[in-house]
């Protein structure tokens, strides 16, 4: 189940690291699912799709990992959702990719 976002500015803090420690090929297809997941079509052909994902993909590749970092945490401040319970932060809008923070008052 998923929940909207409800942290400390603390907890925003620990995200935003969070972020910053994640492996750089994590991010690109965190950035990329996203972008895909916003702006594709479901009722185009598969091949259609997959080149869209491998533009989406090539858009974000060559990104400084600081900037990658930062898109991801603006993604999850956009998308406002975390699993029930609110250790789970989602950085796509479908929930695939994720930050987690360990359990405590964030």
């Amino acid at each position: 189940m998923a929940w909207e976002i409800s942290i400390t500015q603390e907890g925003w803090g620990e995200l935003y690291d969070a972020c910053h420690l994640m492996e750089r090929d994590e991010l690109i297809d965190a950035l990329a699912d996203d972008y895909w997941e916003k702006h594709a079509h479901k009722g185009f052909a598969n091949d259609f799709n997959r080149r869209f994902f491998e533009y989406a993909y090539i858009m974000v590749k060559f990104a400084p990992q600081d900037a990658l970092a930062d898109a991801a945490f603006d993604l999850i401040a956009e998308n406002n959702t975390c699993d029930n319970g609110g250790f789970t932060y989602w950085i796509d809008r479908e929930g695939y990719h994720t930050v987690q923070l360990p359990p405590g008052p964030h």
